[in-house]
């Protein structure tokens, strides 16, 4: 959703255009109706109405006000007509008042927005219909302009709730983008920092036993974080570049980062499988379909390793069930040994609300001949929109 564009330079630049040659009209207009006026009238009313003008254009900030000089505006021009002229016009002003009246209706405080409007609005109307008696100034232009403010206020109204449901709506877009944004993070730093911590904790018992293995775990740990540290580089690409730029460079498509995943874990951990079952088609996914293949899967490997200890082995099972496509990650742990760390909860979070969002399900849950699985099923299409 794209937010409304600030006025910028040009847009100023044009508007004091506009309100000098207003100004420069509006005094031929007054010499020409009234060549016996005195220089100080000619020059004071287009200057009036050049200062009228400019309060118009930054109803965005102070649009009440705007409102109350404008109708002291009219006040003071039909003062002068009736009493100078003889002869009433306000033309200009009333335009200007209407359109104040929707942007006083459209940015001003909820309070008091409706009140202020109206209540000037029909003493503008009344204020002309007190003037010099003319054949077109009659009660029916009375009624004619009431009724026209009512609808200038019920406009600005409408205006003010279709700027709060793009507002609203904006709002929505952004949390999810954070939320995505935060489940890819715990994603991303769960998987790694989690395969560094527990390569750490069995180096300590047995670096002075097994020198060489010892070594390996290390080596496997600076591997790891090297892996961890070019993932962050490419989250920080995302939030630079924009989500359309970065998910281009980041989404894993079919099932090579799976079998990754799974080599990866292997060679650190317990030993993992992956079964791709008849009827699994990963090149006719799409893009949010393989990334949030991958991201169960990363789940499921990360909490084996922060849950399974006593786990030896992992199968990843991938199968098509009608339209929709089944992950399994499943361990062979003991119930003792899910202790390692202190659940968070986040990553599970993270990907219900993902599973969710395409209108797919996810359980968690201990296997009767022991272990544990994750399984999601997810739909091969989905109207889902990030």
């Amino acid at each position: 959703m794209r937010l409304p564009r600030p006025q910028g330079r040009w847009w100023r630049r044009r508007t004091i255009a506009v309100s000098v040659f207003a100004a420069a009209a509006y005094a031929i207009e007054i010499s020409l109706l009234a060549p016996d006026l005195s220089s100080v009238v000619l020059a004071g009313m287009p200057v009036a109405l050049l200062g009228l003008i400019v309060v118009a254009v930054r109803t965005g900030r102070h649009p009440q006000a705007a409102l109350v000089g404008t109708a002291l505006s009219l006040a003071a021009t039909a003062l002068i007509h009736s009493t100078i002229l003889q002869r009433t016009f306000g033309a200009v002003e009333l335009l200007l008042l209407l359109v104040l009246v929707v942007g006083a209706a459209r940015h001003g405080p909820r309070r008091w927005a409706t009140a202020v409007t109206f209540a000037a609005a029909v003493a503008a109307a009344v204020l002309l219909l007190r003037s010099v008696a003319m054949w077109w100034n009659t009660p029916e232009l009375g009624l004619l302009l009431i009724l026209t403010t009512v609808a200038a206020l019920f406009l600005g109204l409408h205006l003010r709730e279709e700027d709060l449901r793009r507002a609203a709506a904006a709002e929505q877009v952004r949390r999810a983008e954070r939320l995505d944004l935060a489940g890819d993070l715990h994603d991303h730093v769960a998987h790694y920092v989690t395969a560094m911590v527990v390569q750490a904790q069995a180096g300590h018992e047995i670096v002075t036993g097994d020198p060489a293995t010892g070594r390996r775990l290390f080596a496997n740990i600076e591997s790891i974080g090297q892996e961890g540290l070019a993932a962050m580089s490419r989250m920080v690409g995302l939030l630079r570049e924009g989500t359309a730029a970065g998910e281009a460079r980041t989404v894993p498509r079919g099932l090579t980062a799976v079998q990754e995943l799974a080599a990866r874990n292997s060679a650190t951990g317990p030993r993992t499988s992956v079964d791709v079952r008849p009827g699994v088609d990963p090149e006719n996914w799409s893009t949010e379909l393989s990334r949030s293949v991958h991201r169960l899967v990363q789940e499921g490997l990360t909490n084996v390793r922060k849950h399974a200890q006593q786990a030896t082995s992992v199968r990843v099972v991938i199968d098509a069930e009608g339209d929709h496509v089944v992950v399994r990650v499943r361990d062979d742990g003991t119930k003792s040994g899910r202790a390692r760390f202190r659940p968070s909860g986040f990553g599970l979070i993270g990907l219900e609300e993902r599973v969710s969002m395409l209108g797919g399900t996810l359980s968690s849950a201990a296997r009767p001949e022991g272990g544990w699985e994750l399984r999601a099923t997810l739909p091969l299409t989905s109207e889902a929109v990030r």
